[in-house]
């Protein structure tokens, strides 16, 4: 009898230990979860919540007593709760991962931007468990801590049922982890400790043996481009993990950029957070959100904002902000700069006796020389109609008219297929003590004015 009492205690005792070990697997694994400041949650197929992270609560303001176990129409307005809805049945009919944007109105005057990322997860025979998504908010980002209940039964029957709940939720956790598109690491930008499925697909590795021998450091990943943080943004590395992490967290969120090549050397741009894992031994949780479509279109919308669609010069747009920072250089400074004004000679008689296409011909054709022959540290833009606009930092009058009387000669060559010669006038000025930009402009017009009352083809000045 003794024996036997001795034999369970130890099965027991076993047990306990292996619980001891799952929950420490567990933990990890929701502490990566936890650290991870973007809006994560899963759903059974019947699309209830059955769990999320601190960041999700914190966005939505609820706790999670009020989340878990609740549909979407039993937790937010009737307006978002329909549109989760209609992506979540279509995502179970699909089968397909969904990364999509939606815009969520927070309060009455305010609304987030939110990417979308939901995929499946199975049970071991293939049958669907639910749904695990994540909400990244390009706004703003927590961390927030996830709480597990214990059953209060006898021991033997609590080890037997916990240890069961702790393997269903370390399989969803994971699941999870390798679901989000975001790229996951935990490192001391040395060794790697943890990397989700989405690292392992990007850079083509298996282990993080492979990775090391190919990259050497998780440092040397981030390309070096201009107004994307990398490894020559660092002062020293003698710990680089936790001085990295130091540079990130004293900037601003737009500013929290890096570049990356994929396994087919496409320079792809995302978005970093790091979290604190062990800041004694200097290991941090990185977060990766691939940018790269939203940061295109940001290029392409300030390319329109700043060119004009006819000529592809400079637009009015883009001179203003320049003129704007040259006057405050020259002012604090004391340098030197001079603007000239373009206006095509007789430009209304092209339109009157070829038309409007022709005109716009000659417009560009005029852009473009003027574009050709500038400097490189010169500005020339279009200013409006037929007029035309350049600015010459750091240059006097007298030089700068040297180089409006070499460009008025290279236009007067022109000559169009249909409408015949161009020719321009000019009118050139140097920023004054006292001046700003109306006064400029004012002087630098009236010289154009002069220039057109003394035939036309020429250059004055004032």
């Amino acid at each position: 009898m003794i024996f036997l009492m001795i034999i369970l205690l130890i099965n027991t005792q076993k047990k306990r230990k292996a619980e001891e070990k799952s929950q420490e697997q567990l933990d990890f694994q929701q502490t990566l979860v936890d650290n991870v400041n973007i809006p994560i949650f899963y759903k059974n197929k019947n699309l209830k919540f059955t769990g999320c992270n601190k960041a999700f609560e914190n966005f939505f303001r609820k706790k999670r007593e009020d989340i878990l176990n609740k549909t979407a129409q039993e937790i937010f307005p009737k307006d978002i709760a329909q549109e989760y809805d209609k992506k979540d049945n279509k995502l179970l009919e699909t089968k397909k991962q969904q990364n999509y944007e939606g815009v969520i109105s927070t309060t009455a005057n305010s609304t987030k931007n939110i990417i979308y990322n939901k995929n499946l997860f199975y049970d071991k025979n293939g049958d669907i468990l639910g749904i695990v998504g994540s909400m990244f908010d390009i706004t703003k980002l927590k961390d927030k801590t996830k709480e597990l209940n214990y059953l209060n039964k006898n021991l033997e029957e609590k080890i037997n049922i916990r240890t069961e709940e702790i393997n269903k939720q370390k399989e969803i956790l994971q699941k999870t982890i390798d679901a989000q598109n975001s790229i996951l690491v935990v490192t001391d930008f040395k060794t790697i400790s943890f990397f989700n499925n989405s690292f392992a697909k990007f850079f083509n590795v298996n282990t993080k043996e492979e990775f090391i021998e190919r990259y050497n450091s998780v440092l040397d990943i981030f390309c070096e481009y201009k107004d994307y943080l990398h490894k020559g943004e660092l002062k020293e590395l003698t710990r680089p993990a936790k001085h990295f992490f130091e540079l990130i967290n004293s900037l601003s969120q737009e500013k929290r950029m890096v570049v990356i090549l994929d396994s087919k050397f496409e320079a792809k741009s995302f978005f970093i957070n790091m979290t604190i894992v062990d800041e004694e031994k200097d290991f941090y949780l990185i977060s990766l959100t691939d940018i790269t479509k939203i940061t295109t279109e940001k290029v392409i919308a300030e390319q329109k904002a700043y060119i004009d669609g006819l000529t592809g010069v400079a637009n009015r747009n883009k001179f203003e902000d320049i003129f704007e920072k040259e006057l405050n250089r020259t002012k604090r400074y004391n340098k030197p700069f001079s603007i000239a004004i373009l206006d095509i000679d007789h430009f209304k008689k092209f339109n009157d006796n070829f038309g409007h296409l022709i005109g716009d011909e000659v417009l560009v054709a005029t852009a473009q020389e003027c574009q050709n022959k500038i400097r490189n540290t010169d500005l020339f833009a279009r200013w409006g109609g037929e007029e035309f606009i350049f600015l010459f930092p750091e240059t006097k009058l007298d030089k700068a008219i040297l180089i409006i009387e070499k460009i008025r000669k290279d236009i007067q060559k022109l000559k169009h297929k249909t409408a015949g010669n161009i020719t321009c006038s000019f009118g050139v000025t140097q920023y004054k003590e006292e001046d700003d930009i109306s006064t400029i402009f004012k002087r630098c017009d009236e010289a154009l004015y002069n220039a057109k009352e003394k035939g036309r083809n020429r250059v004055e000045s004032l």
